[in-house]
Parts: C-alpha cells; structure tokens; sequence
C-alpha cells in the first residue's frame, strides 16, 4: 500500500514538472533588464516603423487675406466758416497743385475786417492822446521837482504832480495793451481772409467731395473733410494679419505674393515691410499686423479693395525633423510615468545602444510629411516610433 502511494505521488511530481518545464518561461522567470529590451515590446505591432532623424527645413503656404491701402491721399478742410460761393470740381476731377477747388464767401469776413480796423484806428487815437497828456504830466513834474529844490513849491503839490504823472502812464500802458488786442483780431480775420481760397495740396484727382454750391461749413464743429485728393502716384502698400504662431519666421523684405479676381492672371511679388506689435485678439487666438508693399503696383488696385496673399513660411535649414504621426505612439508600462515640460510634447524612440527612451520635445513648424524639433532632448542618432497607416 505504502508503495502504490509513493508511486502515485512522484507521477504527480513528474506531472507538475513537466508542466513547469513547458509553460512560457516569460510568465515566470522575466527579469527586469529583460523587460527594458526594446524587442520584448511592441516591437512587431502592425503599422508602426523606426524612422530615423532627418536634418533640414519646413515649410508651410499661409493664404491670407489682405486690405489695399493708398498711402499719400490727401484730405482737405476749409479753415474758415461760410457758405460755398464757388465749386469747381467734381468727383473724379484731374486737379494740379494749386487749383482751386471751391470759395467760401467771404463778405462776413470782410465786414468783420472792417469793423476791427475801425476799432484798431479808435485805440491807436487814444494811445496817441494818452500818450501827449502823460508826456505834458512829465515836464509838468520836472518843473516842479526844480522848484522845489529852490523851495518855490509845497511838497504836498510837488507830490499831487507826481501822482498825476504816474496816472498818465499807467492809462497809456493799458491802451497800449488795448491796442496789441485790436493788432491781434485784425491779422486775425486777414489770414481768414487769405483761407477762403480751398486750393488742391498736390497733383490728382478728387476721389470724394462732401460739399455742395451754398451749402455752410462749420469749423466750430468737428473738422469735415470736404474734399479727397489722392495723388497721380500713390504709394499703394497692403495690410494683413498673420497667427503669432508664424509671425517670428517672417522678417522685413520677406518675400510674399498678391493675387485676386480684379488683377487674375497677375501675380505681383511684393515683400512685409512693417511688422506691427500690438496683438489683435479674435476668439482667443492671437495675430499681428503686417504691411506689404509692392513695387510698380497697378492702377487696378484702389483703397480698401480685399486681395490674397500668400507666402511661404520657411524654418531654418538645420532643424532636426520627425514625421507628425511620431506622436501618437504610447508605451504601456508601469514605468510610462508622463515627466512632460510645459509646451512640449513626447516620444519614444530606439537609441543608438539600441535602447527604448522617452524624449521630450518642443515643436515649430509642422506640415503633412515634417514637424520641426526646435528644442529637447532628441539625438540626432535616435529612431524614432510613427505611426505608418
């Protein structure tokens, strides 16, 4: 009995050996250097490769769109007050330097000019006989003081004549003051007068006229432009915006193109003369203004026209570069604890030691085949996991 029972209990022995010796080892015997080999890990997943690191550029078209500006066109306001007693232009008018576009009637002007130089010869007469009396009042007081020092005169009158004298100039000083008053009104309204002539700053064409024959201008109120003059040669110059992801890759003179309906087939090749600081804010994205100017611009651009733009945004020729889908791959480990910086992303890759890392990188520019690495930890003798379909 005792043998059967021995027998029995190595067969089960043998049984369970047997087991052992023909499970997967890796169930039970997996080491932890092991479990770092890049080949125990996803290595053979369909549709994932290791691409090596490119050196180079990207490039991406931005197409915006763009506002025609005419700079150098000219806004011309009557500086006095009265009606329109002559016009003559219209819009769409050629004009020169120095052509009269409209008169302001000037007969309240004149009659104004007439009543201060009346008020100015009125005080100019009583500077004149202020002037006599306070000269009579000074001899008056030398021969006093003289006929005092010879005792022929009380102090009391020598002292009344004084007081009279300083009398005299006092008044004349205020007349004088009341005549520098009138001089100042006078030249006043004769420089209106020299205003009512509304003459055309340069050469070009009236491309708007606010006014009418008879009607009123009113300079108390806001300024009113009455005329637009925009010159026979304009400096024609486009204003834009582009994303504040892109604007620190475009420089001044850097190269863009303008196109729409109007001038199709033309393409002009223009160039980002002005970058503009200020943000301007949409829905929580941030762009800046750019101004555009294009050499030899034809007449079919006007003000305020839309047209396209179009440049090319270029990195710079020596970034390390990693396919876009190299961010989707994920490693599922214990040890796959994110230690991710602000504003920057992270992949796996296959070092030269032919071991698996994270890394750490910060992206610039990116379009369908490339994403620019422009900081972090990526070697350029690193491999890296993209997703191929």
């Amino acid at each position: 009995m005792k043998i059967v029972v021995l027998i029995t209990s190595c067969l089960i022995a043998l049984f369970i050996l047997i087991l052992l010796i023909t499970a997967e080892p890796t169930h039970f015997f997996k080491t932890r250097t092991e479990s770092n080999k890049l080949d125990s890990i996803r290595t053979d997943d369909v549709g994932w490769a290791l691409t090596p690191i490119q050196v180079g550029s990207v490039s991406i078209e931005q197409n915006l769109v763009g506002r025609v500006r005419i700079e150098g066109i000219v806004k011309v306001s009557s500086e006095v007050s009265g009606k329109v007693k002559t016009l003559s232009v219209e819009e769409g008018s050629k004009v020169s330097k120095g052509h009269v576009l409209a008169e302001i009637d000037d007969e309240k002007l004149r009659a104004t000019y007439k009543l201060r130089a009346a008020s100015l010869d009125s005080k100019q007469a009583q500077l004149k006989g202020a002037i006599l009396r306070m000269e009579e009042a000074s001899r008056n007081f030398d021969r006093a003081k003289q006929a005092n020092s010879k005792l022929a005169i009380t102090l009391s009158e020598l002292e009344r004549l004084k007081f009279e004298f300083d009398v005299k100039a006092v008044q004349v000083k205020a007349i004088e003051a009341d005549v520098d008053i009138a001089q100042a009104a006078l030249d006043e309204i004769s420089i209106d007068l020299t205003k009512t002539r509304i003459i055309s700053p340069t050469d070009g064409e009236i491309t708007a006229k606010h006014i009418e024959l008879g009607e009123t201008v009113n300079v108390r109120q806001n300024s009113v432009t009455l005329f637009q003059v925009t010159p026979d040669k304009p400096v024609i110059s486009i204003y834009s915006e582009l994303s504040e992801d892109f604007i620190q890759y475009v420089t001044e003179n850097y190269l863009v193109t303008v196109s729409s309906n109007l001038l199709a087939p033309k393409i002009l090749k223009c160039h980002i003369t002005k970058k503009f600081r200020n943000p301007i804010v949409r829905q929580e994205f941030v762009f800046y203004g750019i101004l555009i100017k294009c050499t030899n611009p034809p007449v079919e651009l006007w003000a305020g026209m839309t047209v396209n733009v179009n440049l090319e945004i270029k990195s710079s020729n020596d970034r390390m570069l990693i396919e876009p889908n190299s961010f989707l791959y994920e490693l599922k480990t214990k040890s796959n604890i994110s230690d991710q910086k602000f504003g920057y992303r992270e992949l796996w890759v296959k070092t030269k030691a032919g071991e698996l890392k994270k890394r750490n990188v910060m992206i610039g520019l990116s379009n369908k085949l490339h994403s620019e690495i422009l900081a972090g930890d990526l070697k350029e003798t690193d491999r890296v996991f993209t997703k191929k379909y």
